[in-house]
Parts: C-alpha cells; structure tokens; sequence
C-alpha cells in the first residue's frame, strides 16, 4: 500500500490527468484492498462502537470504519450488512507453529538468538525460525488456523511471517522453503483477510484450502504438485492457476511451465502383503513415462511420521532393514520435469524375525543315497523349537510332512518314493514362528530292479526283470566277475529286458539301474549270477558214438 501511494505522489508530481490516473490505479486499489481487508458480517444487536472496540486497534477508529461503509447509524445497523475492516486497523498479534510428530534428525535455530535448539513433540515456533531435518527424517507443523506442514527428509524452512488478527479467525502465514520438499494441508478459509504462502527460491504458491506438495531442486528450481484445490504459482511476472491433478516447475531465469497432468498412481495391488527377508524388496510394475519412483514408508496409514523417503530410477526396492509389523508403502512416479504424479498407498507386513535356520544336509539338489533321508539345519540360540515342512511340490501346497521339533534334524517315518521333495525350517521364539527358510530340493532315485526275480527266457538268450515306475528306462551292465572290474557289455534299454547273444557260454554277472522319465539314474541293483551255456544238439551225442567206433576199428 505504502509502494502505491509514493507511485501514486510520483504521477501526480508529474502531472498526469486524472482520468489517466483513475484509470490506472482503480483496478490496483481494488485487487490490493480486497487482499488487506476483513469483511464482517452484521448480527442482531452489534453496534460500530462494541465492533470497533473488540477488533480495532482503537476505539476511536470507529469513524473511518463508518465512512469507509458509509454507515448512516452506526447504533441500528441492518443485521446481514457486509462491513469492511482494513487489516491495518485491526488487532494483530504473533501466531505460532506448533511440532505435532517427529522421526529422525530434527533441528531448529531461534530467529532471535540464532541458537541451536533441541527439538522436541509439542514444541513452539514462531516468526523468524527455522527448522531443518536430517536423511529419512521429517517433522509436522501444525499452525493457529489448523494448516498442517510436513517439512520431508533433507529439508529446510523460514518461518517469515506468522500472525494473527485478534479474533477476527484471520491469520497471515508466510514460509520460505529454503531447500527439500513439503507435504501441505491448508484448511480452507472464507471470505477475505486471509494468506498462506510459500515461497521458494524461484516461486511463490499461494493457496486458500488445498494439499498440495512443493519441493525445492539443487538448481533452485521449484516444483508444486496439487492433489486436492487449486494452487496459484507465481514466478517472474507469470501465474499460474494449477487445478489438483496438475504441476508446475517455476526456474528462476523463466516463468512456470504451463500446467502438467500428474502422472497416475502407480499400480500397487500385485506387490506381496507379507515379506519376510532383509533387508524387504519389492518389484513395482513399470509406468510407462516414469523416468524414477519416489518411495516413502510409515507406520500409518496417515503418514504422518515419515521413516523413510527416497527416490529410485529402478523397480526393483531395496526399503530399509525395519523391526518385524506392519508398515504402509507410498510410491509415485515422477515425469521428465522431475514433477511427481498421483500416489499409490500399500499396506505390508515384515515377519522376518526369528532369522529361519540356515540348511546343513542334503545339499541343494543332491540325489539322496537313501529313501529315508536325514534333513539337518543349523540350531538358532533363541529358538525354543523349530517347524519342518517337507513337500513334493515348490509351493507347498499340502505339505507331506509339517511337524514341530525341539530337535535340528528329521528323519521321515516312511521310505519316500522316488521323485523330487522340497524341505524348508523356520525357527519358533516365544511360541512365534518366524518365516521360513527358503526351500531347497533333493531327489529320491529310482529304486534298483529286483533281479533276483528276473529270469532267462529263450534258451537263455534274453534276461527279464519286473518293470518299475511309468517311463523308466534301464542301465544294463554285464561283467565276468562279480566285482565288475572287467565289463562286458555296459548299454540302455527301454524294455525291461536285455538280450545275453553274443556274449558266449559260461559264468557272468548282470546288473541293472533304473532311469526315471527326466533322466536321474537310481542305484545299480545286486547282481546276479548266470551260467549260460550252450544250447542242446541232437546231433552231438551221434557224433561222438560216431567217432569213438571209428577209434575202435
């Protein structure tokens, strides 16, 4: 106001005309006096006098209130008349910010001392301070008109201006956020009087009632991020009305962008409800013009404090090493302005304590030596007992065995059949187990042929067994000795018999080992010994009557 009247003193020094003069500065007066004024509403029995008195600086400045209005009787006024208070006249005092949640490394200087002071839940700020917070730490202010400022991670702001006009319910907030970035809540305000702004580097946001975020870039750069209201952005002469949806950047060398549709909210629901390694991970689904995701993590779901802020280029999370509960995940993507877009929100569970124990034996996909294989793991000090699963699937889907034991080994009841088994342990502590360990696989070979069944068939020409599971193949070897240093024939069948031509008369020794559809070869069988010998002829015992008579003669 004091800017115009000395401008308003320059023209009329220079002697412009009055018309000219009217002309220009009627619209300013007016977009300046609705902005500094308090508009009030007559009720029944209200009298200038006791309104002047209880808003006023001064009783005795009833008078310009009457001829600002133009009140005729300033006793009987028309309940309902709009009255014009200017904001210089009234009441004013300093307001305050209150600290409602902190997390992590939080300070604030005195903007009279310029002292370092401890910080602390339910603390009050006023005009002139500054608070600034440390990596994956945050801190709330709540101010007198119930506005609420979440000051993020790496972050800094002034508190410029904080007043008050009396009971008038008209406050003036003015913030400078120096670096970092900020979540707002500002309570919607009728009627006039009323500012809350902040102002950065290279911009100013101006809001009567909205939530919207803004950030501050090394570059100084400004981005403002409007999800609910309107925000007016205002930056080298240009402003910039951004509806919620919408964001700006503001440089400091140019005015804002032209609104920008905020990306959506990135997709969360496919993301597993439980984790139970560390430090957690998480996959997002890719959003096709995010060039980077901003994560943030809390312990409700009304992020109020947060414990964790950061931003990623990659989908694939690594978050923090937490304590085991229940935590909520907020994600949005950010676009080639840097400006972020609409938030996802996700509830998940981290049960990763007790630590599972660690796997001793068999080892992952060994072929067990037996059909009834001892699984050991490693004991846990803290367990008080342990579960074991064992299942022919990787899912575990009705387990074969899940059972609770003080001990660190099992050994199944029955013979498992040959096949592919899972096994997995998790450790109890305080009756709670914690998640299990991951689950590793061995196999169970196909048994060996029983060849003490098997016969010869053929004139002994052809060696069958009892055929073992569907699909099985066979390994056939047959040496001269039992040991099987000197190996004959060592070849596979599909049948489940092998032909013995060829191989000549006398004692051998047969074995065989089964072959399971994908290929894992079981143990060879006992052997067993055969006499082959050659096939009676008729015509032998003629010949040798033939050839002892012609010896006689």
């Amino acid at each position: 106001m004091k800017q115009m009247q000395t401008l308003f003193s320059y023209l009329i020094s220079r002697r412009m005309p009055a018309m000219l003069l009217l002309c220009f500065f009627l619209p300013l007066y007016s977009s300046v006096a609705a902005a500094e004024e308090w508009i009030y509403t007559v009720r029944p029995g209200d009298d200038l006098w006791s309104l002047s008195k209880k808003y006023l600086i001064s009783i005795r400045l009833w008078e310009k209130v009457q001829k600002i209005n133009r009140i005729t009787d300033p006793i009987h006024m028309t309940p309902g008349t709009k009255l014009r208070f200017p904001l210089e006249l009234l009441k004013s005092g300093a307001s305050v910010a209150r600290i409602t949640h902190i997390n992590g490394r939080v300070s604030m200087s005195s903007g009279d001392s310029g002292d370092i002071l401890p910080v602390k839940k339910g603390m009050l700020l006023w005009e002139k301070d500054t608070i600034r917070t440390g990596p994956d730490s945050s801190v709330n202010l709540e101010f007198s008109d119930g506005s609420i400022i979440q000051l993020q991670s790496n972050s800094s702001l002034l508190l410029e201006v904080l007043r008050s006009y009396g009971d008038t319910g008209i406050t003036d907030t003015r913030i400078k956020l120096l670096r970092g970035r900020t979540r707002n809540r500002v309570i919607p305000r009728s009627g006039s009087g009323h500012r809350f702004e902040i102002t950065t580097p290279s911009a100013t946001a101006a809001v009567r009632g909205t939530e919207y975020r803004i950030g501050v870039s090394e570059n100084q750069s400004s981005r403002v991020e409007v999800l609910k209201g309107r925000v007016d952005l205002g930056s080298r002469g240009k402003n910039r009305k951004l509806p919620g949806g919408f964001g700006s950047v503001a440089y400091r060398d140019k005015p804002p962008l032209a609104p920008v549709k905020l990306l959506p909210a990135p997709p969360l629901d496919g993301l597993p409800s439980t984790l139970t390694q560390l430090p957690p991970t998480l996959t997002l689904p890719p959003l096709g013009k995010a060039r980077g995701y901003r994560v943030q993590l809390a312990r409700e779901r009304s992020f109020t404090t947060l414990i964790h802020d950061g931003i990623t280029s990659s989908t694939a999370l690594t978050l923090p090493t937490l304590a085991d509960g229940t935590y909520y995940l907020r994600v949005r993507a950010i676009d080639h302005h840097g400006i972020e877009g609409m938030e996802s929100l996700r509830s998940f569970t981290l049960n990763a304590r007790p630590f599972p124990p660690k796997a001793l034996q068999p080892a992952p996909a060994a072929v067990s030596t037996s059909y009834r294989p001892v699984l050991k793991w490693s004991g846990q000090p803290e367990a008080e007992a342990y579960l074991i699963e064992l299942a022919d699937n990787g899912d575990f889907h009705d387990p074969l065995v899940h059972i609770r034991t003080t001990a660190t080994s099992y050994t199944p009841v029955q013979p498992l059949k040959p096949g592919r088994y899972y096994w997995r342990t998790a450790a109890i502590e305080s009756g709670r187990p914690g998640p299990f360990s991951t689950g590793l696989w061995f196999r169970c070979p196909p048994s060996a042929p029983d060849l003490a069944l098997g016969t010869l068939v053929e004139d002994n020409t052809l060696f069958s067994w009892r055929p073992g599971e569907k699909n099985e193949h066979y390994r056939v070897q047959v040496a001269a000795d039992p040991d099987f240093t000197d190996i004959i024939r060592d070849e596979k069948t599909i049948a489940p018999r092998y032909s013995l031509e060829k191989i000549g008369y006398g004692e051998f020794y047969i074995r065989v080992a089964a072959i399971s559809s994908d290929n894992l070869e079981g143990p060879f069988s006992l052997p067993r010994k055969l006499l082959l010998t050659a096939p009676f002829n008729p015509w032998v015992p003629s010949l040798v009557a033939l050839a002892a008579l012609l010896i006689m003669i």
